[in-house]
């Protein structure tokens, strides 16, 4: 089952209104609807499943090593 939000105004009948806007936004309107009703439905952030702190662990190890050797 998919959680996109858009995928999910297609399936259901009554949010007609809501694909129309999906369809009609930019992209910026787009995503600040998505986060403003927490669409992706994760509670521990509103910006979806990839951004739960467990699954950033790594990234946040490497960041600071990868950006040193950048900006020296």
């Amino acid at each position: 089952m998919s959680f996109n939000p858009v995928n999910l105004a297609k399936r259901s009948p009554h949010k007609k209104k809501e694909l129309r806007f999906f369809k009609n936004a930019s992209n910026e309107e787009i995503f600040t609807r998505i986060y403003e009703l927490n669409k992706w439905g994760v509670a521990a952030t509103r910006s979806g499943k990839g951004s739960n702190l467990d699954r950033i662990v790594e990234l946040r190890r490497q960041l600071p090593l990868s950006l040193h050797r950048v900006i020296p």
